[in-house]
């Protein structure tokens, strides 16, 4: 999902971003640090899809809350814009629905 949104909304970053430099994506990606990688923020929907798919009820309200302080330090650093991180979680969750009815389907037939 990602993917399909960086590629069809590829924004410009934020005027005061502090890049955050990757030398796994550097390294792999032609040695320039990413910066057109913002819709949607990757970091606050990894955390809500461990949340998601947490069993422990303690584990998962740790991940919830580790969302809200991810989604804050994405923020507070300008890697991404507002929207980036509000949307993330809703894309996570239709991206966790869409998985589980797929598997559903898998195992029914």
């Amino acid at each position: 999902m990602r993917l399909i949104t960086i590629f069809f909304l590829p924004l410009n970053a934020p005027f005061h971003i502090i890049p955050l430099k990757d030398p796994f994506v550097e390294f792999f990606g032609g040695g320039e640090t990413l910066l057109r990688d913002l819709f949607f923020s990757g970091h606050t929907a990894t955390m809500f899809l461990l949340a998601l798919t947490a069993k422990n009820k303690t584990l998962k309200w740790t991940f919830v809350v580790a969302t809200f302080l991810v989604a804050i330090c994405v923020l507070i650093q300008h890697v991404h814009y507002t929207i980036d991180v509000i949307i993330a979680p809703f894309i996570a969750y239709t991206s966790y629905r869409i998985s589980r009815l797929i598997n559903k389907k898998k195992n029914s037939v």
